[in-house]
């Protein structure tokens, strides 16, 4: 749902398995992300180095790198616009067919209580999601794993050539 989100199928089958292969064999590099205030806001994360990801990068005519998300069970990450970090908008990709993936909340401001609307993942879809709104995430009972292909470029620019 524009400018927060929008879906797309990217990726075969084929592709999500290997990139699960990849995940696994990077289970060890992953830590806390701290924001800029020194706050741990509920994300894990893992910055392979970029060359197994190089097929999967070349899908897209802008410069993107590729890291590797995780949410512990029950975490909730704190709402925030993230800090733009060649992160301006991320496009999502759900790993291990998890049935209950937990959905991310958009709202209009950092203020509100209601979020404005709920951004609801499939497994063998990608979602590219406005990093640059403000947005939440109430992990349920189960493991969390995504991958991420980063864009400096903003929500639309893209969306617009996927």
């Amino acid at each position: 749902m524009r400018p927060y989100f929008e879906s797309f199928e990217i990726f075969s089958k084929d592709e999500i398995q290997e990139i699960e292969n990849l995940c696994v064999s990077h289970v060890s590099q992953f830590f806390e992300y701290t924001t800029n205030k020194g706050n741990k806001d509920g994300n894990r994360i893992c910055v392979p180095e970029q060359k197994p990801f190089l097929k999967y990068l070349n899908k897209f005519s802008f410069d993107c790198h590729a890291m590797f998300m995780h949410h512990k069970p029950n975490v909730q990450v704190i709402r925030h616009v993230d800090d733009p970090n060649k992160r301006n908008c991320v496009l999502i990709t759900p790993l291990y067919n998890n049935s209950k993936i937990s959905p991310c909340y958009f709202y209009e401001n950092g203020h509100v209580e209601t979020p404005a609307t709920i951004c609801h993942y499939e497994y063998g879809k990608s979602t590219l999601i406005n990093t640059q709104q403000y947005h939440d995430l109430k992990n349920n009972e189960n493991e969390r794993y995504s991958f991420h292909v980063c864009f400096e470029n903003n929500f639309n620019e893209v969306v617009e050539v996927l």
